[in-house]
């Protein structure tokens, strides 16, 4: 596979857009990649060759993906523990069949997740689900760069590799992420809501939490809050799914369809398909605000 894009000749580049594309994000991203830890540091770097060989290979590993901005995040410490090209590689390759679905073209896969999170904070923490209800925040799209990359720019190179190491497992349940969001956000409930934030200040106070988050805390927290959901009466079934639980069947998606065909569309229910095109364009205008600053962190 490395041979493949090794041999690629000036000509084939130039009549390959595709893989030209590529290229061209990759070397912009290593050049900014984790420059500041002695492994990555430095001009001429060789493993900064290394990070930029292995995510070429997996272009041709994996050509429909191809390469998306905060894959390089996610191999980074994956190299500086391995020091091996080929071992980095596989175990990058094992990484992103875990992930693939966040660097969905379509978003589709963040956004399920954003969905499953706000249920996740609903049920537990109602007080801070209240609030950003009233003040438009409930997508959770402040929360883009925690789940995009794994919660890598949040902590220290020793802290995230101990974080990966209990996400890999699956363990306590198979969306054992979305609690380490959960656990941070309770940790930030007071701060958020004594502030009055909105969604911008939200947004900004989360991403400035980068490298002042304690990792021990923030896992204990997290399993807490699964534990007190896990043994929580009358789970719902959204919740459910979520932890890996079984589904219930309760009778109430027949009374649900029912109610849905005999038509008991009510004058609030008219109101929000008038005011649905606003709320879209609004949810869209979050979600671009999100990914644009969380990545770049570009705020004045």
């Amino acid at each position: 596979m490395k041979a493949q894009w090794l041999s690629m000749t000036t000509t084939q580049e130039e009549n390959f857009s595709g893989f030209r594309d590529r290229k061209c994000q990759i070397e912009k991203d290593v050049k900014r990649t984790d420059r500041s830890l002695d492994f990555f540091a430095g001009e001429d770097n060789p493993n900064l060759m290394v990070l930029q060989g292995i995510l070429m290979t997996y272009v041709m590993y994996n050509f429909d993906l191809g390469y998306v901005q905060g894959m390089s995040d996610l191999l980074a410490p994956l190299l500086a523990i391995q020091g091996n090209e080929v071992d980095a590689f596989w175990c990058f390759v094992g990484f992103m069949d875990m992930v693939f679905a966040n660097f969905d073209i379509d978003q589709a896969g963040m956004k399920a997740q954003f969905r499953q999170l706000r249920d996740l904070v609903e049920f537990s923490n109602p007080r801070l689900f209240n609030y950003m209800v009233t003040h438009e925040s409930d997508n959770m799209f402040f929360c883009f760069r925690w789940l995009l990359v794994w919660y890598k720019r949040e902590f220290s190179n020793d802290d995230i590799l101990k974080l990966w190491e209990c996400l890999w497992t699956r363990l306590p349940c198979p969306n054992f992420h979305l609690f380490i969001s959960v656990s941070i956000l309770d940790q930030q409930t007071d701060v958020i809501i004594e502030n009055k934030y909105e969604f911008t200040e939200i947004l900004k106070h989360i991403n400035e939490l980068s490298g002042h988050i304690n990792v021990k805390r923030t896992l204990e927290n997290a399993e807490a809050i699964y534990l007190q959901i896990k043994a929580a009466d009358n789970l719902p079934n959204n919740i459910r799914l979520i932890i890996g639980e079984p589904v219930i069947d309760n009778g109430n998606s027949e009374k649900e369809e029912e109610q849905s065909e005999n038509g008991t569309d009510t004058a609030d229910d008219l109101y929000e398909v008038v005011r649905k095109p606003e709320n879209d364009r609004r949810q869209e205008e979050q979600f671009d605000e999100a990914c644009e600053r969380s990545m770049f962190l570009n705020y004045t």
